[in-house]
């Protein structure tokens, strides 16, 4: 999908849960709308906040904006991880996927095993690391930016745990402000 001047572009996989919610918000803004999908919602509140626009979204995704007229490429991942994002990136050669396996069809890509990744203490591979050589996993709550000037990743959220335990009774009172607000 494109903005309505052909300038940015999305791939998307997942699901906004609170996306009629900032529809609204950018509505009022002035933008106007083609589909009543959460796609042109993360398209627009991308145009309108950059990468804040990530603060705003409950639910779980991976997605990439390309920027025609910048050049570049805006991808991220959901809090907690849920869709996956794969990427190769080699110079000026940036491929990206849901799959591994789509990345690896590439001709581009040397197929070579990460036996370091391969033998991580708890036996599976940790992001960023995926298994195979310069193929890797973008973080939960994590987004990238690529352009000529190279490829920058940045977390957005992540989880702070505490030794002090948790407040239930003031967690449940969040939960419901926070329910009553969308």
């Amino acid at each position: 999908m494109c903005d309505k001047d052909r300038k940015l572009w999305i791939t998307y996989n997942g699901e906004i849960y609170n996306y009629k919610g900032i529809r609204t918000e950018l509505t009022a803004k002035g933008y106007q709308f083609n589909s009543n999908t959460d796609t042109e919602v993360i398209l627009y509140s991308y145009k309108e906040w950059g990468s804040r626009c990530l603060d705003k979204f409950n639910g779980m995704f991976a997605f990439a904006i390309w920027d025609d007229e910048k050049k570049a490429l805006f991808a991220s991942r959901d809090r907690i991880g849920i869709k996956p994002f794969y990427y190769f990136q080699k110079g000026d050669c940036f491929i990206f996927a849901s799959e591994i396996k789509a990345i690896l069809i590439s001709s581009l890509v040397d197929k070579e095993v990460d036996y370091t990744a391969l033998h991580t203490p708890a036996m599976y591979q940790v992001s960023p690391f995926t298994g195979f050589k310069n193929i890797y996993k973008l973080e939960p709550g994590s987004y990238l930016h690529f352009d000529k000037q190279g490829l920058k990743i940045k977390k957005y959220w992540e989880i702070n745990p505490t030794e002090n335990g948790v407040d239930v009774e003031k967690s449940r009172r969040s939960w419901i402000i926070y329910s009553m607000r969308q």
